[in-house]
């Protein structure tokens, strides 16, 4: 049985359906049908591809092939010189399907590519914070294609969308988003009903207005919303992006906040009137409910605590835990406080987020480049991962095969050394913590210039914190290159100075004696010439627990620092010419 509503635009006559729609004030033809189902497809079909006004033979210029011209692949474009430049739109398949995206181009005053056109980053697409959006107006709406975390990236799927005609694989026919706006801010379920379109719900998160869009659809769009207009003078005012809560404050028309329900609204008018309009009252006395742990923001994959939620872009991670009350309190304090802005995607390939790898307490994240899997890291936190990627991808993963080139060493040069080390005497020194050689060269560099630094003007150049400072200097001091001294300031040591007046190439061999001397790193050394590749942390761990390590009684400690001994391998290693 078909109910009423699927008769909208839709008339009978004499036992034929003929499908209409008022525009502009003008009542427009688009067919007629001996069946309702066909006229109810072809309805549908034109609700999907924004009604385009059907071309009437006219003498008019907007129907005539000005501004469209043929291709060499036989398609068509429409063009416009515009600021003395030549604007395309298309292609498409036929005349008619040009000739009725002109008319809509004309109507539209040819804007739906004008904003991206001098866009910054190029056409269609813009930043958002650290990631690059593809946008574009279709129809008289906006519509989003995308974000990507580096322009390269953003540019590539582009172009892939231009050649393939945008709507017609991803908007046009894709019915899993019909009825679904996004106006740039939020994703709005949208029905036109005898009509008017009216909005009837708007969701951060394309899943949210999915399922409440099949809602809707199963209730065949019967629950209009009323609260649509809302009187004057009752300091709530309605508008597209839903009801803001307003009131002028001395001279000052403030928006205190918008909310997509009227209800909500009210209740938050409410508490401000009490309040007399202090927001800081409102939000110390608002009661925030917990989630318990059972809601799907935290995923236990049988080993970590992942903290994620689906978007339009995917799924992103905001934590990885191996803790599950650690993973409860994260999850609950950016409820409280908003999602925060350093997130991952999460992929097949890396399900805690682009590059990213865990072990244990820290993270790695690795890249291949040139059939090499290059590693950096480890960091602390999820979050300090995730900023590390950020800025690895930003600066192109910090790749200069030139330099890289300069400093590679051939494996006979460190086996070589590997083959003459005489081992010494572990140093009552804190094993090394600090990760890599990028600070330790950075800062012995630097005192070579100047002679000395004072720890003020050493966290100022390596830009850390205390507690990395003393690892640096403690692992410079492990190695013999920074003198143990008792004051804040720092200076090379003599064997530091001798090293580091050398070329890089010869420096680097010297560094790779005094730290394969120490017999921890000599034996994990050895274990990468046994299995040819660089030992795992846990086979690591095992190593520094047959040696004799400083100070250190904890296993946990240990596996800390073993993560931290890696690094120093990866970094002779990489020195390797390949």
């Amino acid at each position: 049985m078909i109910m009423f509503f699927d008769k909208e635009f839709i008339s009978e006559i004499k036992g034929k359906y003929n499908v209409h729609r008022t525009i502009k004030g003008k009542d427009i033809d688009f067919g007629t049908f001996d069946t309702l189902e066909e006229a109810i497809a072809h309805r549908n079909k034109l609700e999907d591809d924004g009604w385009p006004v059907p071309i009437v033979r006219s003498t008019n210029s907007e129907d005539s092939i000005e501004h469209i011209k043929k291709s060499s692949d036989n398609q068509y474009i429409v063009f416009k010189v515009i600021n003395n430049k030549e604007k395309t739109f298309g292609p498409y398949n036929s005349l008619n399907e040009a000739k009725i995206a002109k008319r809509n181009l004309l109507s539209n005053g040819w804007e739906s590519d004008l904003e991206f056109s001098r866009a910054k980053y190029g056409k269609y697409i813009r930043k958002d914070g650290n990631n690059f959006k593809i946008t574009k107006q279709i129809n008289g709406e906006f519509h989003y294609f995308g974000s990507y975390s580096s322009l390269e990236e953003a540019i590539k799927n582009r172009d892939e969308l231009v050649d393939n005609n945008w709507g017609e694989f991803h908007i046009l026919k894709d019915n899993s988003l019909k009825y679904i706006v996004y106006n740039g801010k939020n994703f709005q379920v949208q029905k036109s009903i005898k009509g008017k379109l009216i909005t009837f719900g708007r969701y951060e998160e394309l899943n949210d207005a999915i399922i409440a869009r099949n809602k809707f659809v199963s209730e065949t769009w019967t629950n209009i919303p009323t609260n649509n207009k809302v009187k004057r003078n009752t300091n709530i005012y309605t508008t597209n992006k839903g009801f803001e809560v307003c009131k002028r404050i001395d001279g000052e028309f403030k928006i205190f906040k918008t909310f997509d329900k009227l209800e909500d609204a009210i209740k938050f008018r409410d508490a401000l009137k009490k309040n007399n309009w202090d927001i800081k009252k409102v939000i110390s006395k608002k009661k925030v409910n917990k989630p318990s742990f059972s809601e799907d923001l935290i995923n236990f994959d049988g080993e970590y605590y992942v903290i994620e939620r689906l978007t339009h872009e995917g799924i992103r991670v905001y934590g990885v835990f191996k803790n599950k009350n650690l993973a409860i309190k994260f999850r609950d304090k950016i409820l409280n406080e908003g999602w925060p802005k350093y997130y991952s995607i999460k992929s097949k390939k890396y399900p805690y987020g682009e590059n990213i790898i865990p072990f244990d307490y820290i993270f790695n994240i690795e890249k291949e480049f040139n059939g090499e899997l290059l590693e950096f890291g480890p960091f602390y936190s999820f979050e300090e991962a995730v900023k590390n990627y950020l800025n690895l991808v930003e600066n192109n993963w910090n790749i200069n095969e030139n330099n890289a080139n300069d400093e590679k060493l051939s494996f006979d040069d460190i086996k070589s050394i590997y083959d003459n080390i005489v081992l010494v005497d572990e140093p009552e020194i804190s094993f090394p913590q600090e990760d890599g050689f990028k600070n330790i060269l950075k800062l012995a560099e630097v005192l070579y210039e100047k002679k000395y630094l004072d720890k003020q003007e050493i966290m100022e150049l390596l830009n850390v914190k205390s507690r990395q400072y003393n690892f640096i200097i403690s692992a410079g001091q492990y190695l013999g290159i920074f003198v143990d001294k008792i004051s804040e300031s720092q200076i090379l040591s003599s064997e530091g100075m001798n090293i580091f007046s050398l070329n890089t190439k010869d420096r680097n061999l010297k560094l790779i004696k005094l730290i394969l001397q120490h017999k921890p790193y000599y034996d994990i050394f050895t274990k990468y010439l046994e299995i040819k590749r660089i030992p795992d942390s846990d086979t690591i761990f095992e190593i520094l627990k047959n040696n004799y390590i400083y100070n250190i009684e904890s296993d946990t400690t240990l596996k800390r620092r073993s993560s931290s001994a890696r690094s120093w391998i990866v970094w002779i290693v990489d020195l390797i010419k390949k």
